[in-house]
């Protein structure tokens, strides 16, 4: 799963880490922790990249990215929850819930 984040404040973010967890029973994670770096003060970035820009960035490939399994018992139409939480080196995280649903 890729992601993209924008940097909405003044202050530059550094030393971030990305964290995925899900407690849903039928989830198994394979990469649940992502290095991030560093995102400058008003600027968008992709988990994937290196690099920093202006405006949003589209999200490709499989680098850097978190990898996960959900078993065969997940029911279709059964919505798979998750927390996504960013840290930075000062301590301070953002959190925000991401859901799958099921086909």
């Amino acid at each position: 799963m890729g992601f993209l984040l924008h940097n909405t404040d003044n202050l530059n973010l550094k030393g971030l880490e990305a964290t995925l967890q899900s407690e849903g029973p039928h989830v198994t994670m394979l990469v649940d922790r992502l290095p991030l770096s560093s995102l400058p003060a008003t600027r968008c970035a992709t988990n994937n990249r290196r690099f920093v820009t202006t405006g949003p960035l589209a999200i490709r490939g499989g680098y850097n990215t978190f990898r996960f399994g959900i078993d065969d018992a997940a029911s279709s139409g059964s919505v798979i929850e998750f927390v996504l939480t960013i840290t930075d080196n000062r301590g301070e995280a953002w959190s925000l819930p991401v859901e799958f649903m099921m086909e």
